[in-house]
C-alpha cells in the first residue's frame, strides 16, 4: 500500500469529561510540553521502523480539546509536521470547544496556516448541554460562531449531537435553523450512541425516542440543502469543496498515521492503537518504545470488507473500478445473495459500475452493512 498521506495527533486533555464520551481523554487545563517532545519524538520512530518519507495532505488535530495548546506548543508542532506537507493546500485542522476560544487565539490560529476549525457546540440548548454534561452554556457557542465568522476563517464545521434524552424535535430544527444561518461551510451532526464503560452506560441512560431521532435525521436532510450544505457522509454536510478530506480518507479505508495517547493508526492494513494514559504513553515515547498496546493486520478479504462498508457509508458510494483497484476484490462478488431486497425496497442501487445506499438506505445504513461483515 501506498504511504499514508494523513496525520491524526491527539491531544487527550479536556477541562471537563463528558458523561457520554468513550474517546481516550484525560482530565486536565494544560498540556504538558512532555508530551508535545513525545508526539515528535513517535513520529520519528514510526518514519524510521517504515522508512517512510511521507508527503501529507491533512492533519487533524484532535481530542479531549486541542484548542488546549498553548501559542508556542502550536506553532512548534505545526512548523515541524508541516516539513512533511506535500504542497501549500495541505488541510490543517484544528477541534476547539466553546470554552476555550478566544479571538486572539483565532487570529492566531490563521496565522500559522490552520485552515480548518472544527467547533464541538453539540446543542444550543441549554438543558440538552446539562443533560450532556458540558460546562459551555448557548450563549457561549453562539458567540464562539461569531467569532469564527467575524475572524473569516477560510472553513469552519460545527459539531451537534441529536436524540439526546428530553430533546425535543422543536428544539432541535430550530438549533439547526439558527447554526444554518451562520453560514457554516461545514456541519456533523451525530444521533448520541451510548458506548460501553461510559458513566451514560453505567447510569444506564437512554436515548431519546427512536420516532424523535428518525425526525430529527429527516429535518437536518430536508434543511441543509436549502443551505447549499449536501449530505456526503451518514452524519457529514457540506457547501462543495469544503468537504473534510481527512475524513474522507478514513472512509475511502486508506492508510493514515496517528499520534498520541490513545490515538489509531492504519498501516499497511493493520491498526493498531496506543497506550490511553497520557503519562504512560511519555513514559514508552521516553523509553525510545513506539507505545502500541494493540495491533491487528486485517486479511486481504477482512480488509476489502471493511473497505466496502465504509465506502458505503458515503453518499457516493463505491466506484467498482476503483474498488477493485484498492481491495483486488470485485465489490458485487462480496455482496452477492445480500442486494435483492435491498434493491426491491429502494435501499440501494447497483449501476453503471456503482454501488451506493439511497437517501432511505443511508437513514438505516447500520442494519443494512451489518449483513455485508
Amino acid at each position: 500500500m501506498p504511504q499514508p498521506k494523513s496525520l491524526y495527533i491527539h491531544i487527550p486533555y479536556c477541562r471537563n469529561i463528558c458523561d457520554y464520551c468513550s474517546f481516550p481523554v484525560f482530565k486536565g487545563n494544560i498540556v504538558p510540553d512532555t508530551y508535545i517532545e513525545a508526539l515528535k519524538s513517535e513520529w520519528e520512530m514510526i518514519l524510521k521502523d517504515h522508512q517512510f518519507n511521507p508527503e501529507l495532505e491533512t492533519i487533524y488535530f484532535g481530542g479531549g480539546t486541542p484548542s488546549l495548546l498553548n501559542e508556542n506548543q502550536l506553532e512548534e508542532l505545526i512548523t515541524y509536521f508541516t516539513k512533511w506537507k506535500n504542497n501549500n493546500s495541505i488541510e490543517i485542522t484544528l477541534e476547539a470547544n466553546p470554552t476555550s476560544l478566544l479571538k486572539s487565539k483565532i487570529h492566531f490560529w490563521k496565522s500559522l496556516k490552520i485552515n480548518r476549525i472544527s467547533l464541538g457546540i453539540q446543542s444550543l440548548s441549554d438543558n440538552t448541554l446539562k443533560t450532556l454534561t458540558r460546562t459551555h452554556s448557548s450563549k457561549l457557542s453562539k458567540n464562539s460562531i461569531q467569532l469564527l465568522k467575524e475572524s473569516e476563517f477560510p472553513s469552519f464545521n460545527l459539531d451537534v449531537i441529536f436524540g439526546v434524552p428530553g430533546q425535543s424535535v422543536k428544539q432541535f430544527e430550530e438549533d439547526l435553523k439558527y447554526i444554518l444561518d451562520q453560514n457554516p461551510t461545514h456541519i456533523s451532526a451525530y444521533e448520541l450512541t451510548i458506548e460501553e464503560g461510559t458513566p451514560y452506560a453505567i447510569n444506564n441512560i437512554k436515548q431519546g425516542p427512536e420516532d424523535d431521532v428518525i425526525a430529527m435525521t429527516e429535518i437536518l436532510d430536508k434543511l441543509t440543502p436549502q443551505y447549499g450544505i449536501l449530505k456526503y457522509e451518514i452524519s457529514n454536510y457540506a457547501k462543495p469543496g469544503f468537504e473534510s478530506k481527512h475524513n474522507i480518507n478514513y472512509w475511502l479505508n486508506n492508510s493514515y498515521f496517528g499520534l498520541g495517547s490513545g490515538a489509531f493508526s492504519f498501516i499497511n492494513r493493520t491498526r493498531s492503537s496506543n497506550e490511553r494514559n497520557p503519562q504512560e504513553y511519555i513514559q514508552l515515547i521516553e523509553q525510545n518504545k513506539l507505545a502500541n498496546v494493540f495491533e491487528e493486520t486485517l486479511s486481504d478479504e477482512n480488509y476489502a470488507r471493511e473497505t466496502l462498508m465504509t465506502q458505503l457509508r458515503t453518499v457516493k458510494g463505491i466506484n467498482c473500478s476503483e474498488f477493485k483497484t484498492q481491495t483486488d476484490y470485485n465489490p458485487i462478488d462480496l455482496i452477492k445473495g445480500e442486494t435483492e431486497l435491498f434493491i426491491e425496497n429502494n435501499l440501494m442501487t447497483i449501476s453503471e459500475g456503482n454501488i451506493k445506499l439511497t437517501a432511505t438506505g443511508l437513514k438505516v445504513a447500520n442494519s443494512i452493512l451489518k449483513n455485508f461483515i
